[in-house]
């Protein structure tokens, strides 16, 4: 299981330390991430980010997979939620 430092999520996505920490949060609380207990506290996947990954093996398409999950996600948080692939050094919303 990777595991990413706060700091390195913030650097890599561009965002602000308040807004990534705010989205960490979040998706913590919806078990999409998990964090730590160490002293460096980093970040890595939780159950329902590898539940969703897991599915696609089935050879079903990726976005209706997704879909059910991404709208758990949106009621639980109240957050907009992307589904995005990655192409290249960018990503593409898929829904």
């Amino acid at each position: 299981m990777s595991r990413t430092g706060f700091s390195d999520i913030a650097k890599r996505t561009g965002g602000s330390k308040a807004t990534v920490l705010r989205m960490l949060a979040t998706l913590k609380g919806v078990n999409w991430v998990q964090q730590s207990d160490t002293r460096d506290a980093t970040w890595s996947l939780g159950f329902q980010a590898y539940a969703v990954t897991a599915r696609a093996g089935l050879g079903a398409d990726l976005r209706d997979i997704a879909v059910g999950p991404m709208n758990g996600l949106q009621l639980d948080t109240r957050e907009t939620v992307h589904l995005c692939v990655p192409d290249g050094n960018s990503l593409v919303v898929v829904e």
